[in-house]
């Protein structure tokens, strides 16, 4: 008797849900495609109309580095301003990640990363405000400076 596993191949797809406010992505079951040749979950054995029936959820499906993407876009957030105390206080928390100066702009990372790729950052910019804000922990830090002064200028702009 053949296995599940020898009659399926595998897809680098990924069923998964989510993607709100309310409900972060989550990933549901790697694809396979089975020996009747329909895409079910790896581990379930379920086609995508089963699960969203099952777990009463919209159930999508991508390849795992979109699903990464769009994970990584759900916890990325725009920068808020922040105290020099709550600036202080995180640095001395975990060893700063890249901590440095960059176009006048200096900034570090947490450490550890909250989802993915994605960690906090943080940004003191040259007219001394202070921010933190989510997003991918290996962006440049010319990135995190142009993301920073931007902030500073909108807010300016609106006092």
């Amino acid at each position: 008797m053949t296995t599940t596993h020898q009659t399926s191949r595998v897809t680098g797809l990924l069923f998964y849900s989510g993607g709100s406010a309310n409900l972060p992505l989550q990933p549901i079951d790697a694809v396979r495609v089975d020996a009747e040749g329909r895409l079910v979950g790896f581990h379930s054995g379920k086609t995508q109309a089963q699960l969203q029936v099952e777990c009463g959820l919209e159930i999508k499906i991508a390849g795992a580095k979109t699903f990464e993407e769009l994970r990584d876009a759900c916890y990325t957030t725009a920068p808020e301003l922040i105290t020099e105390s709550d600036f202080l206080n995180a640095l001395n928390v975990l060893p700063p990640m890249r901590w440095g100066r960059w176009l006048g702009v200096e900034s570090f990372r947490i450490s550890e990363l909250y989802s993915g790729n994605i960690t906090t950052i943080y940004a003191r910019t040259p007219d001394g405000q202070y921010w933190k804000f989510r997003d991918n922990a290996y962006m440049s830090g010319e990135d995190i400076a142009y993301k920073a002064m931007a902030a500073a200028n909108a807010l300016t702009v609106t006092h």
